[in-house]
């Protein structure tokens, strides 16, 4: 955890004992699980920000049953070719399932949720990654420090410039035209295709792209959890449950874009 910062005054951080401190004193306890908390309360948007406990529940199962494989192997392909490497930090992380992938081969991962139930269940899955609960929009992390930072289906924030420094690489991904498009059919009224994220980012120059689409078969609970965990489930016309159960899609296409960019000498 050398490379975190306090999120009130931004001096990096040092542990004494079971905690993190800064040389102006402010003091962040090292969680039980492994996580720390730094995520002051005036940062907080709302109480419980991020997913809650439900949410995440349904990602860590639908993920664990290995439906995004192909992203996984697509994003390891990346990080070989692309020469990604560490000090990683993942911004946006969730339950920890692509930080987990990604962290394979690097040394030195981060991941970074604002949703505390969501970085308790990462510690979860690997307790030698330093897991954070943090605001992507005012990250708790040392600047410059960082040679690669992830942001998976997560908002970007500009801040992310801060933390790489000249020639740091940004690794994001963001869903394509097709993505999800049969559940769209079923849950929307009007189904607009995604439009591709906006790629003229501030600092950053575009790298390379490269598309990843494949399809999988799921079952009523994958597509139950599938919503549930999307953005979706707060646009459907009818009870997830209803409508998911009534319909007959048997296959989902996934589309997404990884792009890598390279922060400006």
């Amino acid at each position: 955890m050398k490379l975190l910062a306090c999120p009130v005054c931004n001096d990096p951080l040092s542990r004494f004992e079971g905690a993190l401190k800064c040389r102006s004193n402010h003091s962040y306890d090292i969680a039980r699980g492994g996580y720390v908390n730094l995520l002051p309360a005036q940062h907080r948007r709302s109480r419980q920000p991020g997913d809650n406990a439900g949410m995440v529940a349904a990602r860590t199962r639908f993920l664990n049953r290995g439906h995004y494989q192909p992203l996984v192997d697509s994003l390891h392909e990346t990080i070989n070719d692309a020469r990604l490497g560490g000090p990683l930090v993942d911004l946006g992380c969730g339950e920890g399932y692509f930080t987990c992938a990604l962290a394979k081969g690097i040394s030195d991962v981060y991941g970074v949720d604002v949703s505390k139930p969501s970085i308790k269940a990462a510690c979860k899955r690997d307790k030698s990654i330093s897991w954070v609960v943090g605001t992507v929009s005012r990250l708790p992390l040392v600047d410059a420090a960082f040679s690669t930072a992830t942001v998976l289906m997560a908002p970007l924030s500009p801040d992310v410039a801060r933390v790489l420094p000249p020639g740091g690489k940004l690794c994001r991904v963001t869903p394509a035209a097709n993505h999800l498009r049969e559940l769209k059919r079923l849950l929307y009224r009007e189904v607009q295709a995604h439009d591709r994220a906006d790629i003229d980012l501030t600092y950053f120059d575009l790298q390379r792209s490269t598309r990843v689409t494949f399809s999988a078969a799921l079952g009523i609970e994958d597509l139950q959890e599938l919503v549930g965990m999307t953005p979706m489930r707060y646009r459907a016309r009818k009870s997830l449950a209803e409508t998911v159960c009534d319909s007959d899609i048997t296959r989902v296409t996934f589309d997404f874009w990884i792009d890598v960019f390279e922060k400006h000498q």
